[in-house]
């Protein structure tokens, strides 16, 4: 069975990131994509820098031809991202000089993504990595001095009461990364999250990376023990959890192969222990096409190999969904 037909029995999203080229002119990346996935992720041309480069343009080509695809086969798609402080900013954004320009900015961004996708995107990463990428303090960039210390809260707001406007009604995400693994961005999302729900917010959810970067950028692996109980931190809020951007360094020797598929079993089915984990995204699904090649080398991330041929790890991920199914079929049969 497809990862997708095993998702669908288990209930839950299984997703990956999505790169216009290759969709556009690679037949395997396409057919491999529709098959085994039910769900998408602009990697980049949804980000706003690609999306929305000056205030009176916007360049929706390569977006429009992944949220098709999405519409066309049956998918859900991940809006990703509205607002991302670190990176994907457009320079006339991070130059206003006064909070009202920039939220006014925010504003006119979420009307124009709405509007266009309100038909396909059935979700939004409101605000991307809002948290330094390896510490437990808010991002410091322009968002931090021109609109002040509770930009989260005020830009979320912005996002909210614009879809409001426009009667659209999509899933408003935070997304972070590396929660699973660093205590004091663990405690500092779910501080951010109660701060929004507090406000009165429609956070629907917190999007958990779970980048495995080790040795690389982070010490170790999150254990599946640790990883569940993040997660739990963020489903006793009253809300969702999913993984968003999973990937993982190996060895590309059988050996490490065979070691990086346990370790995506383990971790992807400690994470859908938890019945409101309702997706795992990959960021990418095959080894010829991924981010981590740029900046760490020939290091096999993903799902498939570079040939499409499935790896040890879809073979632990499948084991994983399967595990989900069985959960959800007892579940049926005891009610």
């Amino acid at each position: 069975m497809s990862l997708r037909s095993l998702a669908d029995a288990a209930g839950v999203r299984v997703g990956t990131a999505v790169t216009a080229s290759p969709l556009r002119s690679e037949p395997r990346y396409r057919r491999t994509l529709v098959t085994e996935f039910n769900s998408v992720t602009a990697e980049n041309e949804m980000k706003w820098e690609r999306l929305h480069p000056d205030p009176d343009r916007w360049t929706t080509d390569d977006a429009d031809l992944i949220a098709t695809t999405a519409h066309d086969h049956g998918m859900d798609v991940r809006g990703h991202t509205l607002f991302w402080p670190h990176l994907a900013t457009p320079d006339w954004v991070t130059q206003c000089t006064t909070r009202t320009d920039m939220l006014t900015a925010v504003a006119d961004h979420c009307r124009g993504a709405f509007t266009r996708y309100g038909d396909t995107v059935a979700r939004w990463d409101v605000i991307n990595e809002p948290m330094h990428w390896l510490e437990g303090r808010l991002a410091d960039q322009s968002w931090l001095s021109v609109i002040g210390p509770a930009w989260p809260l005020d830009v979320f707001r912005v996002a909210a009461e614009t879809a409001a406007e426009l009667d659209a009604a999509p899933e408003l995400w935070l997304n972070v990364t590396h929660a699973d693994v660093l205590s004091d961005k663990q405690a500092l999302c779910i501080e951010l999250a109660q701060q929004l729900l507090a406000a009165g917010l429609p956070l629907h959810g917190i999007g958990l990376q779970t980048h495995c970067l080790v040795p690389d950028f982070i010490p170790e692996l999150p254990t599946p023990e640790h990883l569940a109980a993040v997660v739990r931190s963020v489903t006793s809020l009253g809300i969702e959890a999913a993984i968003t951007e999973m990937d993982m360094l190996a060895d590309p020797s059988p050996d490490g192969l065979d070691e990086q598929g346990t370790h995506y079993r383990e971790l992807v089915a400690a994470a859908l222990e938890n019945p409101r984990l309702t997706e795992v995204t990959f960021w990418g699904f095959t080894d010829a096409h991924t981010w981590i090649t740029e900046h760490f080398g020939q290091r096999a991330p993903l799902l498939f190999d570079e040939h499409y041929q499935p790896k040890p790890a879809y073979e632990g991920v499948a084991d994983a969904l399967r595990h989900r199914a069985s959960l959800v079929a007892t579940e049926e049969t005891a009610t």
